[in-house]
């Protein structure tokens, strides 16, 4: 295939082997590592001024010759900031007494401007290792090199790339590949897609939000008999002599498109289940009526308590209606729906409990 020839939208289930079979996934930038950073070395703990004293198993460089020292060093900021840090990371190094000095020098001016005149000593120094400790969590997840372990932007779609098709990419759905897939295994699902099986390709979406439903069951690929028997059919024809074409005027009829969909089910209905509030002026004339910004009836319900009102009552009358026609359908569509190899559905959490929470569902959790 040429590199400047023009490329025209493909459909999912019919991508020339030309273009599958040099298939790659293309790596987004973000998920290259960074560059490493220097490697900082961290200080040897300083060992005890007098070797027959008695020191701390957790803070470096401590010679603690009585009880009443011992007593004092664990009473102290640097004793306790050293605990927290090690219970808030198992892995992280203890800081030595000049190293915690350094630390507490750089909060001197916040902890000073923020102790009131009656606070009392013990609530100062409270503030100040927790407040170290908040800096030392910030400044752990900024320096934070690993890929890995970086939260990188998911995008919708995955690009694909071909070698042999310069300066073209091929964007397709993320949620198009089974759940359990990977990057490794995008391009060889990509490839069993293009067999349609026995009975062909089917597919079920739904949609609910606002009291508005839509769904519909769609077969998305024909079967590998009907594929055959069209290619076979192709081929005879282009076998057989062309018959002189008559001189007509050019048809109107747009072309049939290169891919096969077919429609088998397909059902919207809408239900009264959101707040409409009246906007007044001046108390006499009632505006037009406008949405408001809230929710349905049952979670202003569950925020304030039932209402009594006469639209409460339809709301709630319209939720109930909602979820018993939903779940009707589920049932009269059960074996199409079980048949079908992909089901999308798009709900908040709430609305998602109408189609998985009842009993016999169709639709498996």
């Amino acid at each position: 295939m040429a590199a400047s020839q023009v490329i025209e939208p493909l459909h999912l289930f019919a991508i020339p082997s030309e273009v599958l079979d040099n298939l790659t996934l293309r790596q987004s930038p973000l998920a290259q590592p960074r560059p490493s950073e220097p490697i900082v070395e961290e200080q040897v703990p300083v060992a005890p001024s007098n070797p027959g004293a008695a020191s701390c198993n957790l803070c470096p460089g401590t010679a603690l010759n009585d009880v009443q020292e011992q007593r004092a060093h664990f009473r102290s900021d640097w004793h306790r900031y050293n605990v927290k840090l090690r219970l808030q990371n198992p892995t992280a190094t203890p800081v030595t007494e000049t190293q915690f000095a350094s630390l507490v020098d750089g909060l001197e001016e916040s902890i000073s401007g923020s102790e009131s005149p009656d606070s009392n000593e013990s609530d100062a120094s409270e503030d100040k290792v927790t407040t170290l400790l908040q800096r030392t969590r910030l400044k752990g997840k900024s320096r934070s090199v690993s890929p890995e372990g970086r939260n990188i932007p998911k995008s919708p779609i995955l690009w694909f790339t071909s070698p042999n098709i310069q300066d073209t990419q091929f964007g397709i759905y993320a949620t198009i590949f089974s759940t359990n897939s990977s990057s490794d295994t995008y391009v060889q699902e990509l490839r069993d897609m293009q067999d349609g099986g026995e009975e062909g390709r089917q597919w079920a979406v739904f949609m609910t939000a606002g009291g508005h439903f839509a769904g519909a069951v769609i077969r998305v690929s024909k079967s590998v008999a009907e594929k055959t028997a069209e290619a076979a059919e192709a081929a005879a024809a282009a076998a057989a002599p062309a018959a002189p074409k008559k001189k007509t005027k050019a048809s109107k009829v747009p072309p049939k498109p290169a891919f096969f969909l077919e429609v088998i089910r397909h059902k919207t209905f809408h239900r009264y289940t959101t707040f409409i509030t009246p906007i007044t002026s001046d108390g006499l004339t009632t505006a037009p009526a406008r949405r408001k910004q809230g929710g349905s009836q049952s979670v202003n319900d569950n925020a304030k308590g039932p209402a009594k009102s006469a639209g409460a009552l339809l709301r709630r009358y319209g939720e109930q209606a909602l979820k018993d026609d939903i779940r009707g359908l589920l049932t009269e569509w059960r074996e199409d729906i079980e048949a079908s190899e992909r089901i999308f559905i798009r709900a908040n959490t709430a609305n998602m409990r109408i189609f998985l929470d009842f009993d016999d569902s169709p639709i498996e959790k």
